[in-house]
Formats: C-alpha cells, structure tokens, sequence
C-alpha cells in the first residue's frame, strides 16, 4: 500500500500552508497549462485519482459535471475535502492507487495530478482507467517531469536518467524537512509506452516549466523543484509532464 505520509500531523499541516493548498487550482502556476487540455465537463462523469483537498472535483462540478468521484488513501486529505465540499453529486473514497478497483465504462474524465508518479504498478492503474472509461473518454493528467525524478540520492546529476526504478525523496516545506515517500522514476518515453499499451491514443504532450514570471515558482511544492538550480537553469529546466490521452 502507498504510505499516507501526509496522515503524519505535521506534514500535513506543512503541506496545508503552501500557496496551492491556500489557493487551489488557481495558485498552481501549470494549471493553465493543465486546463486546456480538459474536455468540455457538462454532464459528464468525472474522477480524480489523487484528489487530496478536493479542489479539482468541486471546479469539475462548477464546469456542469454530473457526477465527480473523488481518490485519494490519506484520511487527512479526505477529512479536509469533505470538510470543504457541501455538494451531493461529489463523493470520496478512500483507496489505494495500487489496487484500485474501477467500475467499467462508467466515466467521461481521468483526471491526477502529480501522483502518478508514486505508483509502482502504473502499467496496472493505466489498464484500469481505460477500462473504466467510456469510449472517447479522456485521461489527462501531470507528474513530475523525468528529468526530476532521475536523480538519485546521490546527488542531482541526471546521469541515471536511464535507469528506472525508485528514488528517495524528501519533503520540504519552510522549515520542515522529511522523509518523503519513494518516488518511481520512468523516461519520458516509459510514459508513452504504458499509454499506448494500455489503449490509449495521445492528444496532447507538454513539458512545462516556470516562464519567468516574477513569483509563479512560488507555488511549486519544493520536493519537486531542483534546490541546486539558478534563476536561469530553474526556467530552462521541465518541472511537470502534461499529458492528455484518449479511449
């Protein structure tokens, strides 16, 4: 099972303070981006898978979705989304993204973002959401991008960029450093494969980094920004992998 390490108090309630937590969809600098590879939402069927404070299931309702389902395996999460949502055609499950069971042909939208890239069995997950969606569904989704997560603890060369697999990580958010949960590294073209493999043609592909916008970098959680990198090498380097695919 994919450790909840945001159920720790004190990881949470760091993680509860950064912009994106505060501001939603709206202070994460790649949502733009994101947005414009959605479909048109009214009255369709929609799931996040790594829902974590609820916000992209309340805006999916907003959009005129019909009904929104909500994953994500940490209560703390949960608790707050619930606490946030006050609409009866949004539902949360708890479960873990490993062995997630899926109802067939049941949804119009896979949506995650930035928790793909903990999963371990992706190859599984992706046969399950084309599965679950209804033909000419939609699977869009972010993760960090691969030349983030190909580092090693060793240091940041991406020298390893070839070899797949896990990678430790840490959390740091302000003051607080942790332990963070491990990390699967997958090449860009791994990305693509388990896509294709699993049934899925790409409609849209972008390796989004920072413009050089004054503060847009401030929301980015700072696990997933290189901490060595200068002004200019944080906007040239790719931070997050877009991706929309097709049923």
């Amino acid at each position: 099972m994919t450790p909840p390490i945001y159920d720790d108090k004190d990881i949470f309630e760091a993680y509860a303070r950064l912009p994106r937590s505060l501001g939603g969809l709206g202070a994460m600098p790649e949502w733009p981006a994101l947005q414009a590879m959605l479909p048109d939402l009214h009255n369709r069927r929609v799931l996040d898978l790594g829902c974590g404070f609820g916000w992209f299931c309340r805006w999916a309702r907003e959009q005129g979705a019909a009904r929104v389902l909500g994953v994500d395996v940490s209560d703390r999460m949960l608790e707050r989304a619930h606490d946030t949502t006050n609409d009866s055609s949004i539902d949360y499950i708890k479960a873990d993204l490993e062995t997630l069971n899926l109802p067939q042909s049941t949804f119009d939208l896979a949506y995650s973002a930035l928790a793909l890239h903990y999963v371990v069995d992706l190859e599984r997950l992706f046969g399950e959401v084309h599965r679950a969606l209804n033909p000419g569904g939609a699977f869009v989704f972010c993760v960090e991008h691969p030349i983030s997560t190909a580092p090693t603890s060793a240091g940041l060369s991406i020298d390893t960029y070839q070899t797949q697999g896990p990678r430790a990580s840490d959390l740091r958010f302000g003051d607080l450093q942790s332990g963070g949960p491990i990390k699967q590294h997958r090449t860009f073209g791994a990305y693509l494969k388990l896509l294709l493999g699993a049934g899925f043609s790409l409609s849209a592909v972008e390796e989004w980094r920072p413009s050089e916008t004054p503060g847009e970098t401030e929301p980015i959680p700072t696990d997933t920004a290189p901490t060595d990198a200068g002004p200019t090498e944080a906007h040239e380097r790719p931070i997050f992998l877009l991706i929309s695919a097709k049923r």
